[in-house]
């Protein structure tokens, strides 16, 4: 089954995601992230902790965990990663319906 996931996204890195420039996102690994599941990133700005109304959708293809995930968890965190963080590789697919 395939989850939509609705993230906040800061405009500078927003801005690189929707126009194809950045095919991956650093997150707190606290939804269960899985391939196939869909990040809806909703520009958000900080200075006004209001949302700007633009938002773009992703698949994930890719999800990087700090210590290897299952089914072979690595002891210690790797690749620099804090552990509870991922790296969720992104393909665009239009903005959010």
């Amino acid at each position: 089954m395939t989850t939509r996931h609705e993230v906040k996204s800061w405009p500078l890195f927003f801005a690189d995601v929707r126009d194809g420039r950045k095919t991956f996102e650093l997150r707190k690994n606290d939804r269960n992230y899985q391939i196939g599941d869909l990040l809806s990133l909703n520009e958000w700005n900080p200075e006004t902790q209001e949302g700007t109304g633009q938002n773009c959708t992703c698949r994930i293809i890719y999800v990087m965990h700090a210590t290897g995930g299952t089914p072979d968890p690595l002891p210690q965190p790797m690749w620099g990663l804090q552990r509870g963080y991922c790296i969720l590789g992104l393909m665009l697919v239009g903005p959010r319906p």
